[in-house]
């Protein structure tokens, strides 16, 4: 198939197991997806979520605070939470986690992981020769999904997925094509503010192009200093770090549960979406 066009931005996104994100494109499996994930999490006497990201942590919050009876265990191969943020990130997610009662294993690389792509009922071995079993949630990380922009002359896909871009999201030789998203590689990491800088910076400089004014002449895109994260655990409790600072600031309950714990911007979209 062949697109012509002024401009183009591909922007298609990443993939992530269930049930964090969907599969397949039918909003009715993913919504059952989602209810049966949550019989899975009830029904189980102990929870196991291998993976530290963002979703792995925030998952684990969500359920103890549900569950306060429930074990859960977060496992991770890392020295520490978010590393690549300020180490007060980590202790202030960590005290927070243990006052819940999960249970945080890091620096452990785990074997015998069954799948990834969903969560199971089984074991998994630490590298010390511990056996976890329970249900098993692997929240290993997104990976860019395949995409039309890695064929395009001159694209370089970085080893994690994302296409390399110049200073104006452009992934490849074709000086009207853009990137956006997950699948772009800006440094700003895989997540919703993410995509909520791209997009401003794109309108503004499609709406330019239009104006006939020559893309080297306008502002390049430019990144996060520092990305935000605002990382809840429940409803009420959690950490953020902004990007004030040398190296950022860290923000504590209430800044995140307002911004994001109680309601995870679901009001924001249903009002981007006319909903």
């Amino acid at each position: 198939m062949r697109i012509e066009a002024d401009a183009i931005v591909v922007a298609t996104g990443s993939n992530y197991a269930a049930p964090f994100k969907p599969q397949d494109d039918s909003i009715a499996t993913f919504k059952k997806t989602l209810i049966d994930t949550a019989s899975q999490i009830a029904a189980s006497d102990s929870v196991v979520i291998v993976g530290t990201g963002a979703a792995g942590v925030e998952l684990a919050g969500e359920i103890k605070v549900a569950y306060p009876g429930k074990s859960v265990t977060l496992v991770g191969d890392q020295a520490r939470l978010f590393p690549m943020y300020a180490e007060k990130l980590h202790k202030e997610l960590s005290g927070r986690l243990e006052t819940l009662g999960v249970r945080v294993r890091l620096n452990s690389p785990v074997s015998g992981l069954r799948q990834t792509n969903a969560p199971y009922d089984g074991e998994i071995t630490l590298v010390d020769g511990t056996k976890l079993s329970g249900l098993i949630v692997p929240a290993i990380g997104a990976r860019p999904a395949d995409s039309p922009a890695h064929e395009l002359p001159g694209a370089r896909r970085e080893p994690n997925g994302q296409l390399a871009v110049d200073a104006w999201l452009r992934p490849s030789s074709l000086p009207n094509v853009f990137v956006a998203g997950d699948l772009a590689a800006t440094g700003d990491g895989m997540t919703i503010v993410t995509i909520g800088k791209h997009v401003p910076w794109l309108k503004r400089t499609l709406l330019k192009l239009s104006e006939g004014q020559a893309l080297e002449n306008l502002a390049p895109y430019k990144g996060w200093r520092i990305p935000p994260i605002l990382v809840p655990l429940g409803p009420e409790l959690g950490v953020s770090l902004v990007p004030l600072g040398k190296n950022g600031t860290t923000l504590g309950d209430w800044f995140t549960s307002k911004l994001k714990g109680k309601n995870h911007f679901a009001p924001r979209y249903h009002k981007e979406f006319n909903r």
